[in-house]
């Protein structure tokens, strides 16, 4: 039977858990640099040793228009492909290790839909928590699109 190793974090009201293996670092949220054209979900970029990483919004991703009010949000640092992507999260609680049989699949009514990014839902000492697959979060346009992230000419790092 595999084990999950998940963190569970917040984004907006929902609480949600995320595969520990591709997540490269947790920072402190600062504001990163803006850039111009993106879209609204992505807030900017930031250096995160040496590297030009953009930053994706969870909440304006996920939850459109939704107004975000966290004390002390994160920024997970994972690794998409050949590309590092900081994804701005709320409130980040622990981390925990499930079995398979603690995970459930999506139900059916979402199959297809726009939430392909639920991987499925997992029970964990009386919650209920959904397991999210960030690389679904993102199209594969805008993935491109994000590889291409650099720093202005002359532009002072953020």
């Amino acid at each position: 039977m595999k084990t999950h190793h998940l963190i569970i974090f917040q984004i907006g009201t929902d609480h949600f858990v995320l595969e520990i293996d591709r997540m490269v670092q947790i920072l402190r949220y600062a504001k990163p640099r803006a850039i111009p054209n993106a879209p609204d979900f992505v807030e900017g970029i930031i250096i995160w040793e040496n590297l030009v990483i953009p930053v994706v919004n969870l909440q304006a991703r996920l939850y459109p228009g939704t107004a975000e009010s966290y004390p002390k949000p994160k920024v997970f640092i994972i690794r998409l492909d050949a590309l590092n992507i900081g994804f701005k999260v709320g409130n980040v609680f622990k981390l925990i290790a499930v079995e398979d049989s603690q995970v459930l699949p999506p139900p059916p009514a979402l199959a297809g839909m726009v939430v392909d990014y639920i991987k499925g839902v997992v029970q964990y000492e009386g919650s209920v928590y959904l397991y999210l697959d960030l690389e679904k979060t993102l199209t594969g346009k805008e993935k491109r699109a994000l590889q291409k992230v650099r720093l202005p000419e002359g532009g002072d790092q953020p």
